[in-house]
């Protein structure tokens, strides 16, 4: 894990693919945490840990590397268009059709003399 991390971290911020780039990323990230889980189980069965470790430690970190973990299996929502691609969540539309752009598009600097943008 230590050698594929930083390779999935490259990979996620390529162009094109990201569906599949994401689901690399997030079984890379899933199996990390698993892992770790494994291995905190592992070093409190045989007693690995040092003598005066409060004893509420290790459930609470199993607890909170399993929940990351988890999250890393929900997909991020994504909205279908017509046409059957996914498109991101910043692309919604309005109304009218358009993506909240104003009409005649572009940044306008209101006129002083005219009083109107």
């Amino acid at each position: 894990m230590l050698v594929i991390t930083p390779f999935a971290t490259d990979v996620i911020g390529g162009n094109g693919a990201f569906q599949v780039r994401f689901v690399f990323y997030a079984a890379v990230q899933f199996t990390a945490r698993v892992l770790f889980v494994l291995m905190l189980r592992e070093i409190r069965r045989d007693d690995l840990y040092r003598m005066g470790t409060p004893p509420e430690v290790f459930p609470l970190a199993v607890h909170r590397r399993g929940l990351v973990a988890v999250a890393f299996l929900i997909p991020f929502p994504s909205r279908s268009s017509p046409s059957g691609r996914t498109r991101p969540l910043s692309s919604t539309r309005n109304e009218q059709g358009d993506r909240g752009r104003r009409s005649g598009g572009g940044c306008r600097r209101r006129r002083r003399d005219a009083g109107r943008w």
